[in-house]
């Protein structure tokens, strides 16, 4: 991993925890401009991440990207095409490719649309965009297919264990891989 990549992690790691901390006092100051900082450091951190932290880190680079995800829900269009700008190559028509004059045909289609909070929507959205840092990051994410799947299960296995704790906490021992009774 580069140093620009760690300090995109690092920085986008802190946003976090300033972000769940806000969250919780039900702080306003969470605006545009802050979540345009998580979305730009997740970008560039996850984009340019390498196979090994992906295997090493896949449980938090999948919440990662949910998160960056979920940001880029709640900018409009515009604001995300200022952020990642459009490639500006113009012959598109002549190898009947995207080029910059459908990246920014899509950019007001959507503007008027917007995303419903569907992540479909965004996800062709952001490959209308013909921006390469953008690209990279959904390839990333087309990567972490497996370890979605995996990150699930350990959710609900958690919530699992939290209803049993909650329902038998005086009778049973949890394991990390199942529970006794307790005699």
């Amino acid at each position: 991993m580069t140093k620009k990549t760690k300090l995109y992690k690092k920085y986008f790691l802190r946003l976090c925890k300033e972000y769940k901390m806000l969250y919780m006092l039900r702080n306003p100051i969470i605006d545009k401009d802050y979540t345009t900082k998580l979305v730009m450091s997740g970008v560039n951190w996850l984009a340019n991440i390498d196979e090994k932290e992906l295997k090493q880190n896949s449980i938090l680079v999948v919440s990662s990207m949910n998160v960056v995800i979920k940001s880029f829900l709640t900018l409009s269009a515009i604001e995300i095409a200022n952020l990642f700008p459009p490639r500006k190559v113009y012959d598109g028509e002549k190898y009947q490719c995207k080029d910059y004059f459908s990246a920014i045909e899509n950019i007001s289609k959507y503007q008027q649309d917007g995303f419903h909070n569907k992540e479909e929507r965004l996800e062709c959205f952001l490959e209308d965009l013909t921006n390469v840092l953008i690209w990279k990051f959904l390839l990333i994410k087309i990567k972490l297919a497996p370890y979605i799947e995996l990150y699930i299960q350990l959710k609900r296995q958690s919530a699992q264990r939290q209803r049993i704790r909650k329902h038998f906490k005086d009778f049973i021992v949890l394991k990390p891989h199942g529970w006794d009774i307790v005699k």
